[in-house]
């Protein structure tokens, strides 16, 4: 779909440097403060709240998985898997997913045990980058910046990042 709004929602705005960035920093020492479980999942919720949100807002469903990878066979998975509604969900490309499956497969990404692409039929996508950050097309005329989390900072990009 042309006429789209690129947008990237990150924890990090530009001038944040040494914070942590993936699940896998649990337990490492940041600003002087130790990274917790509790802590990851706070930010984890709000990244979902703010997909949900945005995705509420633009009328955006009926995602299929358009590219994957699965990394929950590599080592140190267990240790990622925590609060997550049936981690060893099995998908296929192409597959329509619902609505609850969708934020799972985001928990997933997030934790960095699978990368996923998700296009609806009207054109909307979702990905996943490295260092925390989540990237969505939506259309060009919806505005979703009231309805991001405090805490997650939202940047418009100039394109799809697999285009």
């Amino acid at each position: 779909m042309n006429n789209m709004n690129h947008l990237r929602l990150s924890q990090f705005t530009n001038s944040d440097e040494g914070s942590w960035s993936a699940v896998s920093d649990i337990g490492k020492i940041y600003n002087s403060k130790l990274f917790t479980q509790n802590e990851y999942m706070r930010v984890e919720n709000l990244y979902i709240n703010a997909i949900h949100n945005v995705l509420d807002v633009v009328g955006c469903g009926n995602f299929r998985i358009s590219m994957y990878e699965d990394k929950r066979g590599y080592e140190n998975v267990e240790a990622r898997i925590f609060n997550i509604d049936d981690p060893y969900v099995k998908i296929r490309g192409g597959e329509y997913i619902s609505n609850h499956l969708l934020y799972t497969l985001c928990r997933l990404c997030l934790r960095e045990l699978m990368w996923l692409r998700l296009e609806s039929d009207n054109g909307c996508y979702i990905t996943f980058g490295y260092d925390f950050c989540v990237r969505m097309g939506i259309p060009e005329n919806m505005e979703v910046l009231s309805v991001i989390p405090d805490g997650i900072f939202l940047n418009k990009m100039d394109d799809d990042p697999h285009e």
